[in-house]
């Protein structure tokens, strides 16, 4: 199973439990960094954003602007590893998820 139909098998069992759910896209790691990483990043957040519209319940935190690239998470946003955000990355992410729970 990929990841994005994961992430959807598990928004509509939330959905079908809770109030609200809030489901975030995907931060692809950036490849350039780390070679092993494979997947889309765009499949991934389409699956997400499909299950997400069919539950009216569900809403989804967009990655904050310019923090993915065509190669994954942006190298000014993580650490040396290319996955796990840095200060900045954590800071912009909360920002975004802020806006959209308030």
């Amino acid at each position: 199973m990929r990841m994005g139909e994961s992430v959807a098998e598990m928004v509509s069992y939330a959905s079908s439990k809770a109030k609200k759910v809030f489901v975030s896209h995907v931060l692809m790691p950036n490849i350039e960094v780390n070679k092993s990483v494979k997947g889309d990043v765009a499949s991934a957040n389409s699956a997400i954003d499909i299950a997400c519209s069919a539950a009216a319940n569900c809403t989804v935190v967009p990655t904050p602007e310019g923090m993915i690239g065509k190669n994954g998470v942006e190298k000014a946003f993580s650490i040396e590893d290319g996955i796990h955000l840095n200060a900045q990355g954590y800071r912009l992410w909360k920002t975004e998820i802020n806006n959209i729970v308030k």
